[in-house]
């Protein structure tokens, strides 16, 4: 389909699978029905078919899956704003769920939403109770999304349409040349478009992105202060997840087998691109300690606040501060031997 619309994407643009909207860019009537049958032709061409009782020609506005699509500006339907306004506060995982999958769904309209939304995200957690426990926290999340839906619409240009445009969810974009297994229906034409400055967005190698706090890349998550808080408690997260289900087969488990089985799971974890943190304050990498500390007290099945410091010893574990040091010493080296990769090699000499 993109091939098909390829001489045509100044002003068309292929819209999922099985549907096709036309933004038409033009400056009167006539020049928008050229455009429409140029199209036209294409589909022609191809061998597609237009239905025309699922077409819908020269209105300027239109409602598509949940939207409002009105002269270049995209908005969520009211109906679908008001049931997001008038939803009760959740009591359970279940209510929460339904609640983040409705508000998700319109979750380009709402800037920074994952990090709005995480209070609400960590009570579906399944190792949590079915009953939630509302906090003033979560209370401030489900009224910042709630509000936040009132914002502007989004002015939509025809690049944006090309690329996938914001009201498209990336799971369910067309990015091939196949044919439309269904008959392509919806084909409409918008003749004015807002041209007011888009906020926060832009095409980057076609594609329409927005301004993020943090941003994940090879494992590791990088925030827009490069503080690596947000690494950090990702990282101790997934080892307390791990710690917590060890300690369920410890007594099923030798110490050796423990050792590897923590090493493996939880060390290498802690040790993953841990040169990052080089130059951090002891208070940002203490997360990282306390879970080194718990996992040696569980290789050797000690309680809690046994001294950790002979554990390390016995282990030939680094503390975490020193393992930071270590690593970076061995990168340095690497590049100043010229065993490491070219860039860094450029960094150092």
């Amino acid at each position: 389909m993109n091939k098909v619309l390829r001489p045509h994407q100044q002003y068309a643009a292929a819209y999922l699978d099985d549907i096709i909207i036309i933004i038409i860019h033009s400056q009167g009537w006539e020049e928008h029905l050229t455009c429409l049958q140029a199209v036209l032709d294409a589909l022609r061409q191809a061998g597609l078919t237009a239905n025309p009782k699922k077409c819908k020609l020269g209105f300027e506005e239109v409602e598509y899956l949940g939207y409002l699509i009105r002269r270049g500006n995209v908005k969520p339907q009211e109906r679908k704003v008001h049931a997001v306004r008038d939803w009760p506060v959740p009591r359970t995982k279940t209510q929460v769920k339904s609640f983040l999958g409705l508000a998700g769904y319109y979750s380009q309209f709402i800037p920074n939403f994952a990090a709005i939304a995480s209070p609400l995200t960590d009570l579906t957690r399944a190792r949590l109770l079915k009953t939630v426990k509302w906090t003033n926290e979560t209370e401030a999340a489900f009224s910042r999304l709630k509000e936040a839906l009132c914002s502007h619409p989004i002015p939509v240009r025809g690049e944006a349409w090309k690329c996938g445009c914001p009201i498209e969810k990336g799971d369910v974009r067309r990015t091939d040349d196949s044919p439309l297994p269904d008959r392509a229906k919806g084909v409409c034409g918008v003749q004015q478009v807002s041209h007011q400055e888009e906020t926060c967005r832009g095409l980057v190698d076609n594609s329409l992105v927005s301004s993020s706090q943090s941003a994940k890349n090879l494992g590791v998550i990088l925030d827009n202060t490069l503080s690596f808080s947000t690494n950090i408690k990702a990282v101790t997260r997934s080892c307390r997840f791990m710690l917590y289900n060890i300690r369920r087969v410890r007594p099923c488990l030798t110490q050796e087998a423990a050792q590897v089985l923590i090493q493996a799971l939880v060390i290498s974890r802690l040790d993953y691109c841990n040169s990052l943190l080089a130059g951090l304050p002891a208070c940002a990498i203490k997360p990282l300690q306390l879970i080194q500390n718990t996992a040696a007290r569980l290789v050797f099945n000690l309680p809690k606040f046994s001294h950790v410091t002979p554990l390390l010893r016995s282990l030939h574990w680094l503390p975490v501060e020193a393992r930071i040091r270590y690593k970076t010493m061995v990168i340095a080296y690497g590049a100043m031997k010229g065993t490491a990769p070219p860039y860094l090699q450029a960094l150092i000499r």
